[in-house]
């Protein structure tokens, strides 16, 4: 009985090295799998940011003020959107940098 507790006591930092090796590469994973979504995420967004430039670029066609109503809901609803884009580029940079990765800079 002795004996088996001493080996057992001996075993023990092994088994944890192999349990920390095996955390080691899951965290990996996981670090590679969220990466891909955020690189994803961050397609999307560059995407939609073109969109609404576009749209901003757009209002100088705006001549009509019989349509000044569609144009004024049209300016609060992209003033809404860029509040929101702007939180997200600040939590795709503070991702970036969990990732050690330069923070991306949006220009539009």
């Amino acid at each position: 009985e002795d004996f088996t507790a001493r080996w057992e006591t001996f075993h023990w930092p092994l088994r944890l090295k192999l349990k920390q090796e095996e955390c080691n590469k899951m965290l990996e994973e996981d670090r590679q799998l969220f990466q891909k979504e955020m690189a994803s995420q961050q397609q999307q967004f560059e995407r939609a940011l073109e969109e609404l430039g576009v749209r901003v670029g757009d209002f100088h066609k705006h001549t009509d003020l019989g349509r000044i109503t569609k144009v004024v809901s049209s300016v609060r609803d992209i003033e809404k959107a860029l509040k929101e884009y702007e939180e997200r580029a600040r939590v795709f940079n503070s991702r970036e940098g969990l990732f050690g990765t330069p923070a991306t800079e949006y220009e539009q």
